[in-house]
């Protein structure tokens, strides 16, 4: 696990194979706020630090395959799974069968690893790219393995906390820190754009920002000071989000909460394409004025969430509860079955 949002993604099918008297190792990068929630969930885990420099990060496979090595004669593995080429080349060292869920299109070298190395590749639906007879397209997203509704259940007591009045109309903003191999070369609001989007819209109405660097004196004050497992009920009762980063984006989407993505090449990504084409959750921008004024928008539509709450109903209908699926190919192995 490498981020917060896998932790999110794999906790359920853990507790799932934990229930069932299975064992689960789980390798986690001390990165943000991932040690903290696995914490949280009383999940067991080894860390492991990665290389800080975004140019070199594609040097960590080369401490993944050594871990393999390590691991290989002392465990006796089923399968591998994860979110990237760090776990394909584990499995593949220890010569079992590996399971990597991949919704990022942009990163053309990974995923040519990832149909050399993997057993399996799970991508969304929608995903636009073709990566061979291993590719298992799924009408679902990964957020929907812990945001569905069958999975989480919104808590409106955080508000008061936060001194938000019922109804108060409130915008989380989120930002990215672009430390992640597939951030290389991208980059989401500067602090002058980040500074302007908050002089405009405090004004009219509560600003949180939750943020994976450190932010300057200029916007600290509108930092989000909840617990770090606390913030998608907080995102729930939003009316708007703006953020720099794909996953909160697609979040907020399937929680019926409409999100402003500033996003330069959003046009590569088919998760993006379809929530803003076909359902209208996500609207994507790679100009923040031309975000801003959408924000100015939305901000003053008395209906808003009901509006997008019929959208997400409709998104609900077509899409899955991911954790049905993980559970057919990882606990119960029907697809290994067949190969």
């Amino acid at each position: 696990m490498n981020t917060e949002s896998q932790v999110h993604t794999w906790k359920h099918i853990i507790k799932q194979i934990k229930n069932n008297n299975g064992n689960v190792l789980i390798r986690a990068r001390n990165h943000g706020h991932t040690l903290t929630l696995l914490r949280y969930e009383g999940l067991n885990y080894e860390s492991f630090s990665s290389i800080r420099w975004r140019l070199f990060k594609p040097l960590d496979i080369a401490k993944q395959l050594i871990y393999g090595i390590k691991i290989k004669f002392s465990l006796k593995l089923k399968v591998v799974i994860g979110f990237g080429i760090d776990a394909a080349v584990i499995a593949k060292v220890c010569d079992t069968a590996s399971v990597v869920f991949t919704d990022t299109e942009p990163i053309g070298v990974q995923n040519t690893l990832l149909r050399w190395f993997c057993t399996i590749i799970m991508t969304p639906s929608c995903f636009k790219n073709n990566l061979g007879n291993k590719q298992i397209k799924v009408p679902s997203y990964k957020e929907l393995a812990y945001l569905h509704p069958d999975l989480f259940t919104p808590d409106s007591s955080l508000l008061m906390q936060l001194g938000i009045q019922d109804k108060t109309k409130y915008i989380i903003m989120r930002f990215n820190a672009f430390n992640a191999v597939h951030d290389i070369n991208k980059k989401g609001f500067s602090l002058e754009e980040k500074v302007h989007l908050i002089h405009e819209l405090a004004p009219l109405t509560r600003i949180f920002i939750s943020s994976e660097i450190p932010l300057s004196d200029a916007i600290k004050q509108y930092e989000l000071t909840a617990e770090v497992d606390r913030i998608h009920h907080i995102l729930f009762h939003a009316a708007l989000l703006i953020t720099d980063a794909g996953t909160m984006a697609t979040e907020a989407a399937v929680l019926g909460t409409p999100a402003l993505l500033y996003l330069p090449d959003y046009h590569k990504f088919g998760n993006f394409n379809e929530l803003e084409g076909r359902y209208g959750l996500v609207h994507c921008f790679d100009d923040s004025e031309q975000l801003l004024f959408k924000a100015l928008e939305l901000i003053n539509f008395d209906n808003l969430l009901l509006d997008y709450s019929t959208n997400r109903s409709i998104l609900l209908k077509e899409k899955v509860n991911m954790n049905q699926i993980f559970s057919k190919l990882i606990v119960n192995r029907d697809y290994f079955n067949e190969l």
